[in-house]
Protein backbone atom coordinates (compact mmCIF):
# COMPACT_ATOMS: atom_id res chain seq x y z
CA UNK A 1 0.00 0.00 0.00
CA UNK A 2 2.88 2.32 0.68
CA UNK A 3 4.15 1.60 -2.81
CA UNK A 4 0.84 2.62 -4.36
CA UNK A 5 0.92 5.97 -2.59
CA UNK A 6 4.44 6.55 -3.87
CA UNK A 7 3.38 5.69 -7.41
CA UNK A 8 0.42 8.01 -7.18
CA UNK A 9 2.59 10.85 -5.93
CA UNK A 10 5.14 10.22 -8.68
CA UNK A 11 2.58 10.16 -11.46
CA UNK A 12 0.89 13.22 -10.01
CA UNK A 13 4.14 15.21 -9.81
CA UNK A 14 5.09 14.06 -13.31
CA UNK A 15 1.74 15.36 -14.58
CA UNK A 16 2.37 18.68 -12.84
CA UNK A 17 5.82 18.96 -14.40
CA UNK A 18 4.41 18.11 -17.81
CA UNK A 19 1.60 20.65 -17.56
CA UNK A 20 3.99 23.34 -16.28
CA UNK A 21 6.37 22.60 -19.16
CA UNK A 22 3.52 22.67 -21.66
CA UNK A 23 2.30 25.95 -20.21
CA UNK A 24 5.78 27.50 -20.37
CA UNK A 25 6.29 26.34 -23.95
CA UNK A 26 2.86 27.73 -24.91
CA UNK A 27 3.66 31.13 -23.41
CA UNK A 28 7.09 31.15 -24.99
CA UNK A 29 5.62 30.39 -28.42
CA UNK A 30 2.92 32.97 -27.89
CA UNK A 31 5.45 35.70 -27.13
CA UNK A 32 7.76 34.70 -29.97
CA UNK A 33 5.14 34.28 -32.69
CA UNK A 34 2.70 37.06 -31.76
CA UNK A 35 4.95 39.98 -32.77
CA UNK A 36 5.57 38.37 -36.17
CA UNK A 37 1.86 37.83 -36.77
CA UNK A 38 1.06 41.33 -35.55
CA UNK A 39 3.75 42.85 -37.76
CA UNK A 40 2.43 40.99 -40.80
CA UNK A 41 -1.10 42.12 -40.01
CA UNK A 42 0.01 45.72 -39.60
CA UNK A 43 1.87 45.65 -42.91
CA UNK A 44 -1.36 44.81 -44.72
CA UNK A 45 -2.90 47.97 -43.28
CA UNK A 46 -0.01 50.21 -44.29
CA UNK A 47 -0.37 51.85 -47.66
CA UNK A 48 2.95 52.58 -49.30
CA UNK A 49 3.80 56.25 -49.35
CA UNK A 50 4.50 58.00 -52.59
CA UNK A 51 5.98 61.41 -53.28
CA UNK A 52 3.62 63.39 -55.49
CA UNK A 53 3.35 67.05 -56.38
CA UNK A 54 0.01 68.34 -57.58
CA UNK A 55 -1.09 71.43 -59.43
CA UNK A 56 -3.19 72.93 -57.98
CA UNK A 57 -1.67 72.10 -54.60
CA UNK A 58 -3.71 70.29 -51.97
CA UNK A 59 -6.09 72.65 -50.13
CA UNK A 60 -5.11 75.52 -52.43
CA UNK A 61 -7.48 78.44 -53.07
CA UNK A 62 -7.14 79.81 -56.61
CA UNK A 63 -8.44 83.10 -57.95
CA UNK A 64 -9.78 81.51 -61.16
CA UNK A 65 -10.67 77.95 -62.15
CA UNK A 66 -7.70 75.88 -63.28
CA UNK A 67 -7.54 74.88 -66.94
CA UNK A 68 -5.80 71.59 -66.11
CA UNK A 69 -4.65 69.34 -63.28
CA UNK A 70 -1.15 67.96 -63.04
CA UNK A 71 0.27 65.08 -61.03
CA UNK A 72 4.05 64.69 -60.80
CA UNK A 73 5.50 61.54 -59.21
CA UNK A 74 9.16 60.97 -58.31
CA UNK A 75 9.32 57.70 -60.25
CA UNK A 76 7.61 56.06 -63.20
CA UNK A 77 4.07 54.92 -62.41
CA UNK A 78 0.93 54.00 -64.32
CA UNK A 79 -2.09 56.20 -63.64
CA UNK A 80 -5.16 53.96 -63.43
CA UNK A 81 -7.71 56.36 -61.90
CA UNK A 82 -8.14 60.11 -62.20
CA UNK A 83 -11.49 61.61 -61.19
CA UNK A 84 -12.88 65.02 -60.29
CA UNK A 85 -15.86 65.64 -58.02
CA UNK A 86 -17.56 68.79 -56.84
CA UNK A 87 -18.49 69.48 -53.22
CA UNK A 88 -21.81 67.67 -53.74
CA UNK A 89 -19.76 64.53 -54.55
CA UNK A 90 -20.97 64.55 -58.17
CA UNK A 91 -18.50 63.24 -60.75
CA UNK A 92 -17.45 65.64 -63.49
CA UNK A 93 -16.48 64.17 -66.85
CA UNK A 94 -12.83 65.04 -67.39
CA UNK A 95 -12.39 62.50 -70.20
CA UNK A 96 -9.60 60.54 -68.48
CA UNK A 97 -8.53 57.43 -70.36
CA UNK A 98 -6.12 54.83 -69.00
CA UNK A 99 -2.85 54.55 -70.90
CA UNK A 100 -0.63 51.57 -70.02
CA UNK A 101 2.60 53.56 -70.46
CA UNK A 102 4.46 54.46 -67.27
CA UNK A 103 5.35 58.09 -66.69
CA UNK A 104 6.25 60.56 -63.96
CA UNK A 105 4.02 63.42 -65.05
CA UNK A 106 0.33 63.39 -65.93
CA UNK A 107 -1.63 66.39 -67.18
CA UNK A 108 -5.41 66.40 -67.58
CA UNK A 109 -7.26 69.30 -69.19
CA UNK A 110 -10.48 70.27 -67.47
CA UNK A 111 -13.86 71.34 -68.79
CA UNK A 112 -15.24 74.68 -67.62
CA UNK A 113 -15.88 74.30 -63.88
CA UNK A 114 -19.06 75.66 -62.34
CA UNK A 115 -19.51 77.08 -58.89
CA UNK A 116 -18.80 74.71 -56.03
CA UNK A 117 -17.44 75.14 -52.53
CA UNK A 118 -14.48 72.95 -53.49
CA UNK A 119 -13.39 70.20 -55.86
CA UNK A 120 -11.88 66.81 -55.03
CA UNK A 121 -9.37 65.01 -57.21
CA UNK A 122 -8.96 61.28 -56.61
CA UNK A 123 -6.21 59.27 -58.24
CA UNK A 124 -4.74 55.78 -58.14
CA UNK A 125 -1.48 54.48 -59.55
CA UNK A 126 0.36 51.22 -60.00
CA UNK A 127 3.96 51.64 -58.91
CA UNK A 128 6.96 49.79 -60.35
CA UNK A 129 6.18 46.77 -58.12
CA UNK A 130 2.53 46.69 -59.29
CA UNK A 131 1.25 47.94 -55.92
CA UNK A 132 -1.93 49.99 -56.05
CA UNK A 133 -1.55 53.35 -54.32
CA UNK A 134 -4.44 55.78 -53.92
CA UNK A 135 -4.45 59.47 -53.16
CA UNK A 136 -6.59 62.57 -53.29
CA UNK A 137 -6.41 66.31 -52.91
CA UNK A 138 -8.82 69.23 -52.90
CA UNK A 139 -8.85 72.75 -54.26
CA UNK A 140 -11.24 75.67 -54.58
CA UNK A 141 -11.39 78.89 -56.58
CA UNK A 142 -13.18 82.21 -56.71
CA UNK A 143 -13.14 85.61 -55.02
CA UNK A 144 -14.93 84.46 -51.86
CA UNK A 145 -13.57 80.92 -51.90
CA UNK A 146 -12.39 79.24 -48.72
CA UNK A 147 -9.86 76.47 -48.38
CA UNK A 148 -11.45 73.05 -48.91
CA UNK A 149 -10.32 72.01 -45.43
CA UNK A 150 -12.78 74.56 -44.01
CA UNK A 151 -15.68 72.57 -45.47
CA UNK A 152 -14.18 69.11 -45.04
CA UNK A 153 -13.60 69.68 -41.31
CA UNK A 154 -17.33 70.41 -40.89
CA UNK A 155 -18.52 67.19 -42.52
CA UNK A 156 -19.88 64.71 -40.03
CA UNK A 157 -18.53 61.30 -40.83
CA UNK A 158 -20.85 58.41 -39.99
CA UNK A 159 -19.72 55.93 -37.39
CA UNK A 160 -18.33 52.75 -38.85
CA UNK A 161 -20.98 50.05 -38.82
CA UNK A 162 -19.87 46.45 -38.60
CA UNK A 163 -22.06 44.14 -40.59
CA UNK A 164 -21.63 40.39 -40.83
CA UNK A 165 -20.27 38.95 -44.03
CA UNK A 166 -22.76 36.23 -44.83
CA UNK A 167 -20.65 34.99 -47.75
CA UNK A 168 -18.44 33.25 -45.21
CA UNK A 169 -21.26 31.03 -43.95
Amino acid sequence: MLEQKTEIKTSSSCGKNFSIRALLVSFLLLFLISPVALAQHEMHNMAPEVDVETMPASDEVLIVAPKSIMLHFMGDVRLVKFTLRNSEREFLDIDFRYKPMASQRFMQTLPKLGTSDYYSVEWAILDSREQLIKGSFHFSFGEDARAPSYYLDQIKHPDHIMSPDYRLL
